[in-house]
């Protein structure tokens, strides 16, 4: 009876080892389901691997609802090296690319961050860098591509092509209502200022800066700008507004010319002439209500008694000489250098102030002769009534 007993023990026992040392698939092939949880006490976590998977169309690991495959997870070997997260590979982790891909709709109830673990507003996105943009949106032919980014001053917006186009809309710098394509505001202080540059390697090339105003298909408009005009070794500064009445018709109407170097700065504006030589010189008609012109020089010494007048036998041998009055240019002169107006002024009122000394001069004459021919008149009334009485 002893030996009985003692081998059932020995049985039991050896069962029991049996039965608490079997492996995982020893338990998986005894029955692959469970209605408790599963508690792993390791410190080391939860691993699973599975290294004899031959293509995607095995499952990793499947997590899910029993006997259906719509409430499922699965991890499923992805193409290049990776697993996706899957009912039809919506989330894939790329190992060899060291990426996440999302192929489906991705939903964000909170703020999302890009680049951030805490972003501030519904979409953050951070760069890292001021040299790359953060944002872009490209199109596989290259024809539509923008980046939105930062520079560390400004922020960048850029098609493929180098240019930014608003197709409607005005366009608002420091203000939030702009009233016209284009809006500036500096705010309730500061100078708004509209910068336009070029050449700034100072080469002196001649490119140039200028608002150019179009319509009708750029038949007709006016150009605004400035340009550097560089001849020998000092440049002139020009600033040019030219009308356009076709493609090829334009012409300077309004041009201010600044020349000279350092402490010999001249200025000079011309209309109706590109290469103005005065202070104010213009190509046409000049109408206007009132001219003052301030003149030095003015002629009244002509009525000191120290003036010498020429006398009119002198003044009738210079006119005969020269064909022209005393200290007034000649056709030849004024054709060539035109007049100053200030100047000839003073020229003609001296002219006429001499005229004046002629006419009193003469006047003086007439009554003398006058009195000489009442005087001669009275003594012939006498001669001839003593001839009667005899």
């Amino acid at each position: 009876m002893k030996k009985i007993i003692l081998s059932l023990s020995v049985i039991l026992i050896l069962s029991t080892t049996s039965l608490l040392s079997q492996t995982l698939q020893q338990v998986v092939n005894n029955g692959n389901t469970t209605s408790t949880s599963i508690t792993h006490t390791n410190m080391n976590g939860f691993t699973l691997k599975n290294n004899n998977i031959p293509d995607s169309t095995f499952n990793a690991l499947r997590i899910g609802q029993y006997g259906g495959s719509a409430q499922q997870i699965r991890f499923v070997p992805y193409s290049t090296g990776g697993l996706s997260w899957d009912w039809s590979h919506d989330l894939i982790y790329d190992f060899t690319n060291t990426h996440w891909i999302v192929d489906g709709n991705f939903i964000a109830l909170d703020n999302l961050g890009i680049g951030t673990t805490s972003p501030a507003t519904k979409l953050h996105v951070w760069g890292g860098s001021s040299s790359f943009p953060q944002v872009r949106i490209h199109e596989s032919g290259g024809l539509l591509s923008m980046d939105l980014g930062h520079d560390g001053e400004n922020s960048i917006f850029e098609s493929n092509f180098g240019d930014f186009l608003f197709r409607y809309g005005n366009i608002g710098i420091g203000t939030e209502s702009p009233d016209e394509l284009i809006h500036m505001s500096s705010g309730t202080s500061g100078d708004a200022v509209l910068k336009l540059e070029s050449d700034t390697d100072n080469n002196a090339e001649g490119d140039n800066s200028r608002i150019e105003m179009l319509q009708d298909g750029g038949a007709h408009g006016a150009t605004i700008g400035f340009n550097l005009d560089w001849s020998g070794t000092e440049p002139d500064n020009l600033f040019r507004i030219v009308p356009r009445r076709s493609s090829t018709d334009k012409d300077d109407a309004f041009i201010i010319k600044t020349t000279g170097s350092t402490g010999n700065i001249e200025s000079f504006v011309g209309i109706g002439t590109t290469d103005p030589t005065n202070a104010l010189e213009v190509n046409g008609t000049i109408r206007s209500k009132e001219v003052i012109v301030e003149a030095t020089g003015w002629p009244d010494f002509v009525f000191l008694p120290e003036y010498n007048l020429l006398s009119l036998e002198e003044l009738e041998a210079f006119i005969s000489t020269n064909k022209h009055l005393p200290d007034v240019p000649n056709e030849a002169e004024v054709e060539e250098n035109g007049i100053k107006l200030g100047e000839m002024d003073a020229t003609l009122l001296k002219k006429i102030e001499e005229l004046t000394l002629y006419v009193i001069e003469q006047n003086k004459l007439n009554k003398e002769q006058q009195e000489r021919i009442e005087k001669l008149e009275k003594m012939n009334a006498e001669l001839l009534k003593k001839l009667e009485g005899k």
